[in-house]
This record gives structure tokens, sequence and C-alpha cells, in this order.
């Protein structure tokens, strides 16, 4: 929890005075800048204080020092973004021979294959299995596909099959993987032109002989896409072509 500098200054102050201490910032300090001290020199003199007076200005000034520490994060800094629900339904393709989660209100559509080798595909493409959503932030949607690949295809290599490309932006972490199968991105969080808006992900990886290709796009960040990316199950013997 992070107690702000004013409101810890407050506390010091009302706890100190009720114990008839008295407390003075060194000259310099001041409590602007952001919520801040912007000098971290604090003098404190108190007259007439026993040890148990004491023990309660030492909590005063732990209030007071937990509100300027500089290890805290500042008021709107996020480590991750929260736009993706709790994903707490299963999708089988029926096709496709993977598993993904999902938020169980959003809305799914299985895939009609066969997708064939040289074929290339775009949302919208019938083939394709989706899943879709709304949030305040805007539409989210995932989408995926595969097919199968000669014997010691590499990500990378399959990854060719993918005509389109953009600098990257909100890149997913190195050395990523899915389900344990070595991943290659091919779009890395730049701006998605597939009709949402917001970001895209193409993450492509094979497994036993067939190739997957997962797009993530929409109001999203990419710690949401690597948290739906992290549900994924490669099930290829399953899948029918």
């Amino acid at each position: 929890m992070r107690v702000s500098t004013s409101v810890g200054l407050a506390v010091a102050l009302a706890i100190v005075g009720a114990w008839r201490g008295r407390i003075r910032l060194a000259p310099g300090a001041s409590t602007s800048g952001g919520g801040f001290l912007s000098s971290a020199r604090l003098r404190l003199a108190v007259s007439g204080c026993g040890r148990k007076r004491a023990g309660v200005i030492s909590i005063a000034m732990a209030l007071l020092l937990a509100g300027c520490g500089g290890t805290g994060t500042r008021t709107g800094s996020t480590a991750a973004s929260s736009a993706l629900p709790r994903l707490s339904a299963a999708f089988v393709s029926p096709w496709y021979g993977y598993s993904v989660r999902y938020p169980r209100t959003w809305m799914t559509t299985n895939g009609k294959g066969p997708w064939l080798r040289g074929q290339l595909i775009r949302h919208g493409d019938p083939r394709l299995d989706v899943i879709e959503g709304s949030t305040k932030g805007g539409k989210i949607r995932f989408t995926a596909v595969s097919q199968p690949v000669p014997a010691g295809t590499t990500a990378r290599q399959f990854g060719r099959i993918n005509p389109f490309s953009c600098p990257p932006g909100d890149r997913l972490p190195k050395a990523l993987t899915v389900d344990g199968a070595p991943a290659f991105v091919t779009l890395n969080g730049c701006p998605s032109e597939g009709g949402l808006g917001g970001l895209i992900w193409d993450v492509v990886a094979v497994s036993s002989g067939r190739g997957y290709d997962f797009t993530i796009d929409g109001a999203l960040k990419s710690p949401d896409a690597v948290a739906w990316l992290a549900s994924i199950r490669l099930h290829p013997a399953s899948a029918r072509s």
C-alpha cells in the first residue's frame, strides 16, 4: 500500500502534535514536486517524550517515509493491463488440434477447414476459429488456424507464410513458447489494421508436424496477449487435416 506524502505528513503531525512534540522541516524541504519531498532532510525536535512517546513518533515517521520512499510506484503507472477478463471457459477447436481458455460470455465461431499450404488467410475468412468480445476499452479478438508441415519445419520457417509486416510496438517477451513449443512472432504489438483498431500480435508455433498460427488483436496490451497465449494447449493428433 502506498501512503501519499501529504497524508503521511498530516498523520505524522497529528500524532506527534498530540504528544506535544514539535515538527519542523529543514530549510529547503517541501512537499511539492508531484507528492514527494524535495529534500530528504527532515528534522524532528521533540521535548518531554519518554520511551512510549518516542515509539509513537517512530510510527508517525514511518507513515511519513512510506509516502516519500523511492521504491514505490507512482500513481497511474501499471505493470500489466487488465483489459482481458478472466479466462473462465475452454474452447476446443473441432478442426485444428488445439484448445484455449477464453472469457465465458464471449462469442466463439468454429472455423471450417482445411487450411491448405500456400493459401493466404485473413480476418473474416470462414476457415478461422474466432473468439471475440468487448470490454470498456473496446473490442478484442482471438483467431487461430493450423495445417500440416513437413518434418523438421521450425516456427521461424513456418512464420514465413505471413506476408504482412509492421514495426514492433508493444512487444511480447523473447523466447516465447506456446504449450512448450518454441514460438515465432510475425506481428509484435503494432497497430492493427484488422478492423478492430488497437494492437495486433501474430504468433506461430510448430508441434508434432503441425504448424499453428494464432492472432490476437484489439483493445489490449502485451501482458494480456501473453496470458491468453499461455492458456493454449496443442493437440496435433486430434486435428482433422
